[in-house]
């Protein structure tokens, strides 16, 4: 699935497949006075953990990033499994930005490989309960 295929999905009025996920606060205005939704949602993804590792960042550094500009809640389960799961929580516009600046992370990671390396696929799986 591409960025932009999933970025629909989580931007299409705070809903994921058609039923809201979360509770709506009403709505708000960000600081360019344009109005959003409060609605509060938590996306999860499983991803591998060597592929983990660069969006943590050495000493959390990378994820503390995406936290402050995002304005999301990124959570990563510990490292005793071979995959780990991604948690990104808040309102849509958050979400998608903490989103994008993981796949942005993960294409760059994969952009620094030499050529005569092959690039193996990354995959993150959204979780659906």
């Amino acid at each position: 699935m591409e960025l932009d295929q999933i970025s629909q999905i989580i931007t299409n009025d705070g809903a994921i497949n058609g039923q809201q996920n979360g509770s709506i606060a009403g709505t708000s205005n960000n600081n360019n006075g344009t109005p959003q939704m409060s609605v509060i949602l938590t996306i999860r993804l499983l991803m591998q953990s060597k592929e983990v590792g660069s969006i943590i960042g050495k000493k959390g550094d990378h994820v503390k990033q995406i936290r402050e500009k995002s304005g999301a809640k990124v959570n990563i389960s510990d490292g005793s499994c071979p995959e780990r799961i991604v948690t990104i929580t808040g309102n849509v516009t958050t979400i998608n930005k903490a989103f994008s600046m993981i796949c942005r992370k993960s294409e760059e990671d994969l952009q620094a490989l030499p050529n005569s390396v092959p690039q193996p696929p990354i995959t993150m799986r959204l979780i659906v309960p």
